[in-house]
């Protein structure tokens, strides 16, 4: 039995098998391309967007019934960037001054805004660049093909641990199977946070090396009152943990 300290996000506790899942971090070398390719980049970059947009706007009618509006704001937030005519034009220029691919231009231009949010002393503004991150992912996956691991589709309750996850991916969590959070990152103000608050998922975060200390199949509780994670808890533990809960969810 193990015991992580880390910061309560969202009250409730949780007893549960552990998944976990891989954050996506990709690693995008700078590639250049001739000028006669310009605008076939161009149009893989509008394109991307385009199908960001669509596939965002799916997932937030899917979610219009949970979470009120906390929710409907962090789409919004990321919809508004998506449709940034700026944004899409910083991303296109690039392209064509530098002559480098659409997946590269769209990293370093989001990495770049998401750098400058973070060196903001202003905690809530500094934590908004992971939702920068979280459109980086999500433009990328259109452009490379390529998909996060899905949780939709599960069958049994579980505790999801990651490294870290996006304020959309959270917001994907079906709450009849997913019944707690815990982040190795993460903040209070975080979006991330704000979702599973709006979800009533109980979560801790910022347990700095929680993924390196469990495998998948344990089993985990998860104290979203005092900020807490035990790993593969004793039989006594889970037994007093369960009348906690219970207490708890009476008081509510």
């Amino acid at each position: 039995m193990e015991i992580k300290k880390g910061i309560a996000v969202s009250p409730g506790i949780s007893i549960a098998t552990l998944l976990i899942i891989d954050s996506e971090d990709y690693r995008i070398p700078r590639r250049s391309i001739v000028p006669s390719q310009r605008m076939v980049e161009v149009q893989r970059v509008r394109n991307a967007f385009r199908a960001a947009i669509d596939e965002l706007t799916e997932i937030q009618v899917l979610r219009d019934d949970t979470g009120g509006g906390k929710i409907k704001d962090i789409f919004a937030v990321h919809l508004r960037f998506l449709h940034d005519r700026s944004l899409r034009k910083r991303v296109t220029d690039l392209v064509y001054s530098k002559l480098v691919t659409a997946e590269y231009a769209v990293s370093v231009t989001l990495r770049e805004i998401a750098s400058h949010f973070a060196k903001v002393k202003d905690t809530y503004i500094s934590e908004r660049a992971a939702d920068i991150y979280d459109i980086e992912r999500r433009l990328l996956r259109q452009l490379l093909g390529s998909k996060r691991e899905d949780v939709e589709h599960l069958t049994e309750e579980v505790a999801i641990v990651a490294r870290e996850l996006s304020p959309t991916q959270t917001a994907g969590f079906n709450r009849e199977f997913v019944k707690g959070i815990a982040t190795d990152a993460g903040g209070r103000t975080s979006h991330t946070a704000i979702v599973a608050r709006s979800l009533g998922i109980p979560a801790v975060v910022a347990l700095e090396d929680l993924t390196e200390c469990v495998s998948g199949g344990d089993t985990v509780i998860i104290d979203g009152n005092r900020g807490i994670v035990i790993v593969n808890p004793d039989e006594a533990t889970i037994q007093q943990y369960q009348e906690y809960s219970q207490e708890f969810t009476e008081l509510e």
